[in-house]
């Protein structure tokens, strides 16, 4: 065990952990509130408005998950790769494990909404059709193309893999670590652009 670690971020931190699922449950509610205005509305109702008892309030900072989420992703991980090694079983282990905590969900929830919007006209636009296999690579919001997400909220999934893949590359030091870091804040900056449309198309 490498002793740079504390043991208690090798394993399974339930208290951790549990922050990281209160950032994914207030950037859901924060979306929520951004496509339901009319729930909002009908729980101002019950307390006084713009108040410190106006949940809609603190749902409204539910974005601050983002952050949150990756900052916690970087501790968590990175306890993981400092304490064992850089080698190539763990490099095969760590992507495979990221790429199959992303992909799938993302497949299941593009073939829904595409069966969904069977029903639902405008769900989908013509250009989400024409830019399917993007969508199914999570090529988005990125150069040459500049693809607009099937689902809008994907804009930080591109973030989120290219942290993973650069990631444990920090442990080699310098100058790929270097690299590495200079790359990851390039590509996270693109996508934070891209997002706010203000990119060069």
């Amino acid at each position: 065990m490498n002793s740079r670690v504390p043991s208690q971020f090798l394993g399974f931190n339930s208290v951790l952990h549990s922050l990281w699922g209160c950032a994914a449950c207030a950037v859901m509610l924060f979306h929520w509130a951004q496509f339901s205005p009319a729930a909002g509305q009908w729980l101002q109702q019950f307390v006084p408005a713009e108040t410190m008892f106006d949940l809609t309030t603190y749902i409204g900072f539910g974005w601050l998950g983002v952050p949150l989420f990756f900052i916690l992703s970087g501790w968590l991980l990175g306890a993981q790769v400092i304490a064992g090694g850089l080698f190539t079983q763990l490099l095969r282990r760590f992507w495979l494990m990221r790429v199959l905590r992303i992909y799938p969900a993302v497949w299941a929830e593009s073939l829904v909404l595409l069966l969904v919007a069977g029903a639902i006209p405008g769900l989908v636009t013509q250009a989400s059709y024409d830019t399917l296999s993007f969508q199914f690579l999570l090529w988005v919001n990125l150069p040459p193309v500049m693809v607009e997400p099937l689902n809008l909220v994907w804009w930080t999934l591109p973030v989120e893999l290219g942290f993973y893949l650069i990631f444990p590359l920090f442990k080699t030091g310098q100058p790929i670590g270097r690299l590495a870091s200079d790359a990851l804040v390039s590509f996270a900056d693109h996508a934070v652009l891209a997002k706010l449309g203000l990119s060069e198309r």
